[in-house]
């Protein structure tokens, strides 16, 4: 029983996290202006993408 808690937990735990990752990534894509040439657009998401998770991984 208390295994199932814990693996019940562990779910719910990482379906916030996703939820809350997909959540930051829209606010990331919403908050860069579009740019003419895409390549630098898609460039400046992913750089964007790469410091919210260090700063996430920063916080644990």
């Amino acid at each position: 029983m208390f295994f199932l808690f814990i693996f019940l937990d562990i779910i719910l735990l990482a379906k916030h996290s996703i939820k809350k990752q997909r959540l930051s990534y829209q606010q990331i894509k919403h908050n860069i202006k579009p740019i003419h040439n895409q390549q630098s657009n898609y460039s400046d998401i992913n750089f964007a993408l790469i410091q919210h998770n260090y700063s996430n991984i920063k916080s644990l």
